[in-house]
Protein backbone atom coordinates (compact mmCIF):
# COMPACT_ATOMS: atom_id res chain seq x y z
CA UNK A 1 0.00 0.00 0.00
CA UNK A 2 1.40 3.29 -0.90
CA UNK A 3 1.83 5.82 1.78
CA UNK A 4 -0.84 8.16 -0.80
CA UNK A 5 -3.69 5.34 -0.16
CA UNK A 6 -3.13 4.97 3.44
CA UNK A 7 -3.37 8.89 4.24
CA UNK A 8 -5.87 9.60 1.31
CA UNK A 9 -8.17 6.19 2.55
CA UNK A 10 -7.64 5.02 5.92
CA UNK A 11 -5.55 6.87 8.30
CA UNK A 12 -8.01 8.43 11.19
CA UNK A 13 -11.21 6.66 9.01
CA UNK A 14 -10.45 3.09 9.43
CA UNK A 15 -8.88 -0.09 9.97
CA UNK A 16 -6.59 -1.71 7.85
CA UNK A 17 -4.70 -5.39 7.41
CA UNK A 18 -1.71 -5.29 5.49
CA UNK A 19 -0.47 -8.47 4.98
CA UNK A 20 3.17 -8.50 5.21
CA UNK A 21 7.09 -9.94 5.02
CA UNK A 22 8.24 -12.44 8.20
CA UNK A 23 12.08 -12.15 6.92
CA UNK A 24 11.93 -8.33 6.52
CA UNK A 25 10.55 -7.77 9.65
CA UNK A 26 13.07 -10.11 11.61
CA UNK A 27 15.69 -8.10 9.89
CA UNK A 28 14.29 -5.33 12.19
CA UNK A 29 12.85 -7.19 16.29
CA UNK A 30 13.02 -10.86 16.39
CA UNK A 31 12.98 -13.29 19.89
CA UNK A 32 16.44 -12.04 20.34
CA UNK A 33 15.73 -8.32 20.58
CA UNK A 34 12.69 -9.00 22.70
CA UNK A 35 15.18 -11.41 25.09
CA UNK A 36 17.99 -8.63 25.42
CA UNK A 37 15.42 -5.58 26.20
CA UNK A 38 13.66 -8.15 28.79
CA UNK A 39 17.01 -9.03 30.08
CA UNK A 40 17.73 -5.17 31.12
CA UNK A 41 16.69 -5.83 34.80
CA UNK A 42 17.10 -2.48 35.83
CA UNK A 43 15.30 -1.04 33.21
CA UNK A 44 12.11 -2.00 34.55
CA UNK A 45 9.67 -0.79 37.24
CA UNK A 46 6.13 -1.25 37.84
CA UNK A 47 5.33 2.02 35.59
CA UNK A 48 7.28 0.48 32.53
CA UNK A 49 6.51 -2.91 32.28
CA UNK A 50 3.16 -4.55 32.78
CA UNK A 51 1.31 -7.72 33.23
CA UNK A 52 -2.42 -8.61 32.52
CA UNK A 53 -4.28 -12.18 31.94
CA UNK A 54 -7.97 -12.69 31.46
CA UNK A 55 -9.00 -9.77 30.51
CA UNK A 56 -7.16 -7.71 33.88
CA UNK A 57 -4.33 -5.43 34.60
CA UNK A 58 -2.23 -7.16 37.55
CA UNK A 59 -1.26 -4.83 40.32
CA UNK A 60 2.41 -4.50 40.90
CA UNK A 61 1.96 -6.18 43.98
CA UNK A 62 0.72 -9.29 42.44
CA UNK A 63 4.64 -9.65 40.55
CA UNK A 64 6.29 -7.00 42.02
CA UNK A 65 8.54 -6.55 45.20
CA UNK A 66 9.85 -3.40 46.82
CA UNK A 67 13.77 -2.50 45.96
CA UNK A 68 16.07 -0.41 45.23
CA UNK A 69 15.61 1.70 41.78
CA UNK A 70 18.57 2.53 39.69
CA UNK A 71 17.60 6.28 39.96
CA UNK A 72 17.78 6.01 43.82
CA UNK A 73 15.23 5.29 46.07
CA UNK A 74 12.79 2.61 46.01
CA UNK A 75 10.00 1.63 43.67
CA UNK A 76 8.00 -1.34 42.89
CA UNK A 77 10.11 -3.46 40.88
CA UNK A 78 9.50 -6.65 39.00
CA UNK A 79 10.29 -9.84 40.99
CA UNK A 80 11.53 -12.03 38.01
CA UNK A 81 10.63 -15.63 39.42
CA UNK A 82 7.54 -14.60 40.24
CA UNK A 83 6.94 -13.43 36.22
CA UNK A 84 7.97 -16.45 35.26
CA UNK A 85 5.14 -18.30 37.02
CA UNK A 86 2.73 -16.06 35.82
CA UNK A 87 3.91 -16.32 32.08
CA UNK A 88 3.72 -20.39 32.38
CA UNK A 89 0.20 -19.66 33.44
CA UNK A 90 -0.55 -17.41 30.80
CA UNK A 91 -0.21 -14.18 31.80
CA UNK A 92 0.80 -11.25 29.13
CA UNK A 93 4.05 -9.27 29.02
CA UNK A 94 4.17 -5.75 28.23
CA UNK A 95 6.95 -3.50 28.14
CA UNK A 96 6.26 0.02 27.78
CA UNK A 97 8.21 3.39 25.97
CA UNK A 98 10.59 0.81 25.11
CA UNK A 99 10.78 2.79 20.96
CA UNK A 100 14.42 4.05 21.21
CA UNK A 101 15.78 1.25 23.23
CA UNK A 102 16.00 -1.41 20.28
CA UNK A 103 17.76 -0.14 16.54
CA UNK A 104 14.99 -1.89 14.91
CA UNK A 105 12.04 -0.46 16.86
CA UNK A 106 13.71 3.20 17.06
CA UNK A 107 13.98 2.56 13.19
CA UNK A 108 10.17 1.81 12.94
CA UNK A 109 9.55 4.60 14.88
CA UNK A 110 11.18 7.32 13.35
CA UNK A 111 10.31 5.88 10.04
CA UNK A 112 6.36 6.32 11.70
CA UNK A 113 7.16 9.62 13.11
CA UNK A 114 8.54 11.12 9.86
CA UNK A 115 5.47 10.18 7.80
CA UNK A 116 2.90 11.05 10.58
CA UNK A 117 4.68 14.16 12.11
CA UNK A 118 3.55 12.58 15.55
CA UNK A 119 5.40 11.89 18.33
CA UNK A 120 5.85 7.86 18.13
CA UNK A 121 5.84 5.72 21.48
CA UNK A 122 6.24 1.69 21.53
CA UNK A 123 5.12 -1.24 23.87
CA UNK A 124 6.04 -4.80 23.13
CA UNK A 125 3.61 -7.50 23.79
CA UNK A 126 4.21 -10.89 24.58
CA UNK A 127 1.21 -13.41 25.17
CA UNK A 128 0.38 -17.11 25.26
CA UNK A 129 -2.07 -19.73 25.17
CA UNK A 130 -4.80 -18.15 23.75
CA UNK A 131 -5.46 -16.02 27.02
CA UNK A 132 -6.77 -12.59 26.50
CA UNK A 133 -4.69 -10.00 28.51
CA UNK A 134 -7.24 -6.95 27.51
CA UNK A 135 -11.09 -6.60 27.56
CA UNK A 136 -12.51 -4.71 24.57
CA UNK A 137 -11.22 -1.14 24.56
CA UNK A 138 -10.74 2.03 22.79
CA UNK A 139 -6.97 3.60 22.44
CA UNK A 140 -6.60 7.42 22.44
CA UNK A 141 -3.70 7.11 19.65
CA UNK A 142 -3.59 5.95 16.19
CA UNK A 143 -2.22 2.12 16.48
CA UNK A 144 0.11 0.67 13.87
CA UNK A 145 0.15 -3.05 15.69
CA UNK A 146 3.01 -4.57 13.73
CA UNK A 147 3.11 -8.50 14.23
CA UNK A 148 6.84 -10.21 15.04
CA UNK A 149 6.43 -13.95 15.98
CA UNK A 150 3.72 -16.65 16.17
CA UNK A 151 -0.66 -15.92 15.24
CA UNK A 152 -2.53 -13.49 17.14
CA UNK A 153 -6.14 -12.57 16.60
CA UNK A 154 -7.79 -9.10 16.29
CA UNK A 155 -11.28 -8.47 16.82
CA UNK A 156 -12.69 -5.06 15.59
CA UNK A 157 -15.79 -3.40 16.93
CA UNK A 158 -18.40 -1.04 15.23
CA UNK A 159 -18.43 1.12 18.18
CA UNK A 160 -15.92 3.89 17.99
CA UNK A 161 -15.29 6.43 20.70
CA UNK A 162 -15.41 10.35 19.33
CA UNK A 163 -11.80 12.50 19.30
CA UNK A 164 -10.51 10.37 22.70
CA UNK A 165 -7.66 12.36 24.59
CA UNK A 166 -5.80 11.52 27.80
CA UNK A 167 -8.05 13.63 30.02
CA UNK A 168 -10.93 12.36 32.50
CA UNK A 169 -14.24 11.60 30.57
CA UNK A 170 -12.41 10.90 27.56
CA UNK A 171 -10.81 7.86 27.68
CA UNK A 172 -11.25 3.90 28.48
CA UNK A 173 -10.68 3.66 32.01
CA UNK A 174 -13.31 6.89 32.55
CA UNK A 175 -16.27 4.36 31.43
CA UNK A 176 -17.44 1.17 33.35
CA UNK A 177 -17.87 -2.31 32.01
CA UNK A 178 -21.26 -1.96 31.25
CA UNK A 179 -20.57 1.39 29.14
CA UNK A 180 -18.38 -0.12 27.24
CA UNK A 181 -19.83 -3.30 26.51
CA UNK A 182 -23.04 -0.95 24.77
CA UNK A 183 -20.69 1.43 22.95
CA UNK A 184 -18.52 -1.80 21.45
CA UNK A 185 -21.38 -2.69 18.91
CA UNK A 186 -21.04 -5.35 16.66
CA UNK A 187 -18.51 -7.50 15.79
CA UNK A 188 -17.06 -5.90 12.42
CA UNK A 189 -14.02 -7.33 11.21
CA UNK A 190 -11.70 -10.32 12.63
CA UNK A 191 -8.30 -10.80 11.23
CA UNK A 192 -4.91 -13.27 12.04
CA UNK A 193 -2.35 -11.53 12.12
CA UNK A 194 1.19 -13.47 11.55
CA UNK A 195 5.19 -12.20 11.02
CA UNK A 196 5.59 -9.28 9.29
CA UNK A 197 1.61 -8.24 9.18
CA UNK A 198 0.74 -4.84 10.18
CA UNK A 199 -2.98 -3.84 11.29
CA UNK A 200 -3.94 -0.34 11.20
CA UNK A 201 -6.09 1.03 14.30
CA UNK A 202 -7.60 4.62 14.55
CA UNK A 203 -8.49 6.00 17.81
CA UNK A 204 -11.14 5.22 19.20
CA UNK A 205 -12.39 2.30 17.56
CA UNK A 206 -13.16 -0.56 19.93
CA UNK A 207 -10.59 -3.82 19.87
CA UNK A 208 -9.13 -7.03 21.55
CA UNK A 209 -6.56 -9.42 20.98
CA UNK A 210 -6.06 -13.33 21.57
CA UNK A 211 -3.04 -14.90 20.94
CA UNK A 212 -3.54 -17.92 18.65
CA UNK A 213 -0.39 -19.64 19.05
CA UNK A 214 1.50 -21.08 22.27
CA UNK A 215 3.83 -17.48 22.33
CA UNK A 216 3.24 -14.63 20.12
CA UNK A 217 5.01 -11.21 20.11
CA UNK A 218 3.95 -7.89 18.81
CA UNK A 219 4.96 -4.74 18.47
CA UNK A 220 2.12 -2.12 19.27
CA UNK A 221 3.37 1.87 17.44
CA UNK A 222 1.24 4.89 18.70
CA UNK A 223 1.50 8.09 17.06
CA UNK A 224 -0.22 10.98 19.10
CA UNK A 225 -0.55 13.97 17.18
CA UNK A 226 -1.16 17.64 18.43
CA UNK A 227 -4.55 18.45 19.31
CA UNK A 228 -6.55 22.01 19.19
CA UNK A 229 -5.76 21.86 23.29
CA UNK A 230 -2.37 21.64 22.40
CA UNK A 231 -2.67 24.52 20.53
CA UNK A 232 -4.54 26.18 23.00
CA UNK A 233 -1.68 25.66 25.73
CA UNK A 234 0.84 26.97 23.42
CA UNK A 235 -1.56 30.29 22.45
CA UNK A 236 -1.22 30.75 26.30
CA UNK A 237 2.21 31.42 26.42
CA UNK A 238 2.03 33.94 23.72
CA UNK A 239 -0.68 35.53 25.18
CA UNK A 240 1.36 36.14 28.48
CA UNK A 241 3.67 38.58 26.88
CA UNK A 242 0.58 41.27 25.98
CA UNK A 243 0.04 42.90 28.95
CA UNK A 244 -4.10 43.11 28.61
CA UNK A 245 -4.06 39.35 29.11
CA UNK A 246 -1.96 39.95 32.58
CA UNK A 247 -4.62 42.44 33.62
CA UNK A 248 -6.95 41.90 36.05
CA UNK A 249 -10.80 41.20 34.88
CA UNK A 250 -13.60 43.83 35.55
CA UNK A 251 -15.51 43.45 39.05
CA UNK A 252 -18.10 40.66 39.00
CA UNK A 253 -20.98 43.48 40.04
CA UNK A 254 -19.98 45.05 36.92
CA UNK A 255 -21.63 43.19 34.32
CA UNK A 256 -21.18 45.51 31.14
CA UNK A 257 -17.64 46.48 31.88
CA UNK A 258 -16.60 42.45 31.75
CA UNK A 259 -18.56 41.78 28.78
CA UNK A 260 -16.69 44.75 27.40
CA UNK A 261 -13.58 43.56 28.55
CA UNK A 262 -14.32 39.78 26.73
CA UNK A 263 -15.20 41.21 23.74
CA UNK A 264 -11.50 43.29 23.87
CA UNK A 265 -9.79 39.75 24.73
CA UNK A 266 -11.22 38.51 22.21
CA UNK A 267 -10.50 40.69 19.77
CA UNK A 268 -6.43 40.27 20.99
CA UNK A 269 -7.02 37.08 20.90
CA UNK A 270 -8.16 36.95 16.83
CA UNK A 271 -5.31 39.35 16.32
CA UNK A 272 -2.51 37.50 17.89
CA UNK A 273 -3.69 34.63 15.58
CA UNK A 274 -3.47 36.34 12.58
CA UNK A 275 0.08 37.34 13.49
CA UNK A 276 2.29 35.57 11.26
CA UNK A 277 5.12 35.35 14.27
CA UNK A 278 3.12 33.70 16.33
CA UNK A 279 2.23 31.06 14.20
CA UNK A 280 5.80 30.38 13.17
CA UNK A 281 6.05 31.02 16.74
CA UNK A 282 3.44 27.73 17.39
CA UNK A 283 4.52 25.77 14.76
CA UNK A 284 8.63 25.63 15.97
CA UNK A 285 7.00 24.53 19.46
CA UNK A 286 4.82 22.46 17.98
CA UNK A 287 7.67 20.76 16.14
CA UNK A 288 10.11 20.76 18.71
CA UNK A 289 8.04 18.68 21.03
CA UNK A 290 7.35 16.20 18.13
CA UNK A 291 10.58 15.47 16.64
CA UNK A 292 12.59 15.60 20.49
CA UNK A 293 13.57 12.03 20.58
CA UNK A 294 14.75 11.72 17.55
CA UNK A 295 18.91 11.25 17.87
CA UNK A 296 21.80 13.35 16.33
CA UNK A 297 24.66 12.33 17.90
CA UNK A 298 27.43 10.29 16.26
CA UNK A 299 30.65 10.39 18.93
CA UNK A 300 33.13 11.29 19.56
CA UNK A 301 31.97 14.26 16.90
CA UNK A 302 30.44 16.16 19.71
CA UNK A 303 28.05 17.97 17.62
CA UNK A 304 24.79 17.57 17.71
CA UNK A 305 23.40 16.81 14.44
CA UNK A 306 20.25 18.99 13.01
CA UNK A 307 17.92 16.47 10.53
CA UNK A 308 15.37 17.04 7.79
CA UNK A 309 12.28 15.20 7.09
CA UNK A 310 11.86 13.75 3.56
CA UNK A 311 8.53 14.25 1.97
CA UNK A 312 8.80 11.62 -0.85
CA UNK A 313 5.15 11.33 -1.47
CA UNK A 314 3.76 12.24 -4.54
CA UNK A 315 7.43 13.28 -5.75
CA UNK A 316 8.42 12.23 -9.39
CA UNK A 317 11.83 12.75 -11.05
CA UNK A 318 12.61 12.47 -14.84
CA UNK A 319 15.28 12.56 -17.44
CA UNK A 320 15.26 15.86 -19.44
CA UNK A 321 18.29 15.85 -21.75
CA UNK A 322 21.21 16.79 -19.73
CA UNK A 323 19.28 17.55 -16.67
CA UNK A 324 16.13 16.29 -14.67
CA UNK A 325 12.48 17.27 -13.94
CA UNK A 326 11.64 17.50 -10.85
CA UNK A 327 7.14 17.06 -10.08
CA UNK A 328 5.88 17.29 -6.52
CA UNK A 329 1.75 17.75 -6.19
CA UNK A 330 2.37 21.45 -5.67
CA UNK A 331 5.24 22.50 -8.20
CA UNK A 332 7.28 21.14 -11.48
CA UNK A 333 11.00 22.70 -11.65
CA UNK A 334 14.07 21.15 -13.54
CA UNK A 335 17.61 20.24 -11.22
CA UNK A 336 21.13 20.82 -12.16
CA UNK A 337 22.97 17.17 -12.04
CA UNK A 338 24.25 17.49 -8.64
CA UNK A 339 20.91 18.61 -7.00
CA UNK A 340 19.39 15.18 -9.21
CA UNK A 341 21.99 12.99 -7.20
CA UNK A 342 21.26 14.80 -4.27
CA UNK A 343 17.39 14.01 -4.94
CA UNK A 344 17.80 10.65 -5.53
CA UNK A 345 19.91 9.65 -2.76
CA UNK A 346 17.81 12.04 -0.38
CA UNK A 347 13.93 10.05 -1.81
CA UNK A 348 15.15 6.70 0.11
CA UNK A 349 15.20 7.89 3.26
CA UNK A 350 12.88 9.12 5.84
CA UNK A 351 15.48 11.48 7.56
CA UNK A 352 18.39 12.93 6.22
CA UNK A 353 21.37 15.15 8.20
CA UNK A 354 24.41 17.24 6.69
CA UNK A 355 26.82 15.28 7.96
CA UNK A 356 24.97 11.60 6.03
CA UNK A 357 24.53 13.75 2.89
CA UNK A 358 28.56 14.36 2.54
CA UNK A 359 29.59 10.97 3.69
CA UNK A 360 27.28 9.21 1.34
CA UNK A 361 27.60 11.83 -1.45
CA UNK A 362 31.17 11.74 -1.87
CA UNK A 363 31.54 12.68 -5.40
CA UNK A 364 29.48 16.26 -4.52
CA UNK A 365 31.55 19.46 -3.24
CA UNK A 366 29.80 21.06 0.03
CA UNK A 367 28.44 24.03 -1.82
CA UNK A 368 26.72 21.14 -4.13
CA UNK A 369 25.05 19.68 -1.25
CA UNK A 370 24.58 22.76 0.95
CA UNK A 371 22.62 24.18 -2.61
CA UNK A 372 21.04 21.26 -3.39
CA UNK A 373 19.41 21.00 -0.05
CA UNK A 374 18.44 24.78 -0.62
CA UNK A 375 16.59 23.92 -3.70
CA UNK A 376 15.06 20.97 -2.23
CA UNK A 377 14.02 22.43 0.91
CA UNK A 378 12.04 25.17 -1.40
CA UNK A 379 10.19 22.60 -3.49
CA UNK A 380 9.13 21.39 0.06
CA UNK A 381 10.87 17.78 -0.71
CA UNK A 382 12.87 18.34 2.81
CA UNK A 383 11.57 20.23 5.82
CA UNK A 384 13.54 21.06 8.77
CA UNK A 385 12.84 19.08 11.90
Amino acid sequence: MTPETFFAEYSGRRAIHIPGDADKIRRLFDWSSFNRLVNMTTLWNAQTMKMAMDGRNLAPDEFCITGSAREGGHAMLPDWPRVGNLLENGASLVLDLMEMLDPGSAAIATALQMATASRVTCNAYYSRQQRPAFKSHFDTMEVFAIHIEGEKTWRLYEGRFEEPIEADGYRYASFNEDYHANAKGALAQEVTLTPGDILYIPRGQYHDALAGSDASLHLSFGTIRPTGLDFLRTINRAATADPLFRQEMPNIDSPDLYRDHVRELAARLMALLDDPEVTNQLLEEQRGRLFDMIPGFNLPDPAFAGFFRVQAAGVKLTRRGQNWQVKTPKVRDTLSPATADLAHWVLGRDIVTLPELEEGLPNLSEPEIRNGMTHLRTLGILLRA
